[in-house]
């Protein structure tokens, strides 16, 4: 059972978390993009990330978590512009104890665990998706950085 901290938290991090469960199965369940009426043959100017997820535990089996988590974006191609290119894609995320796990997630943990786990393992697929969609729509690509971002706006 993970300890408590006085504050009513869990001593429980990110580490611990994934040193717990691991991404078994990861899959886009939907995706949306809407192209500008103009085209441009430059990057993107302004671009701004946003993300929402969700944690809950499967029925069967009972120990592993699916998370669901939206990843978005919308950049402008001139400054000041309207947003010309919206893209979003959901991705599903079925996770696995590697050990038994002795008690359940509490309401902190799992919003951590979306937070961290579920966010930083889509990411390389949401990246990949961004700019193989972009280049598909006929656009520049938009290029995410490798690592996952801290500027990432949670809807």
């Amino acid at each position: 059972m993970a300890k408590k901290k006085p504050n009513g938290g869990s001593s429980r991090s990110h580490s611990s978390l994934a040193s717990v469960y691991q991404l078994l199965n990861l899959f886009i369940d939907e995706s949306a993009a809407s192209r500008p009426k103009v085209r441009s043959s430059g990057p993107p100017g302004l671009v701004n990330l946003f993300a929402s997820f969700s944690v809950g535990k499967t029925t069967e089996p009972p120990d592993h978590f699916m998370a669901t988590v939206t990843h978005g974006i919308e950049a402008t191609y001139e400054a000041g512009g309207e947003v010309a290119v919206r893209i979003t894609g959901k991705f599903l995320l079925l996770y696995k104890p590697l050990r038994p796990v002795e008690s359940d997630l509490d309401k902190e943990q799992i919003i951590e665990f979306g937070k961290t786990l579920a966010l930083v393992d889509s990411w390389p697929y949401w990246r990949d998706f961004t700019q193989w969609i972009t280049t598909a729509m006929g656009m520049p690509p938009i290029r995410l950085p490798i690592a996952f971002p801290s500027n990432i706006e949670f809807k």
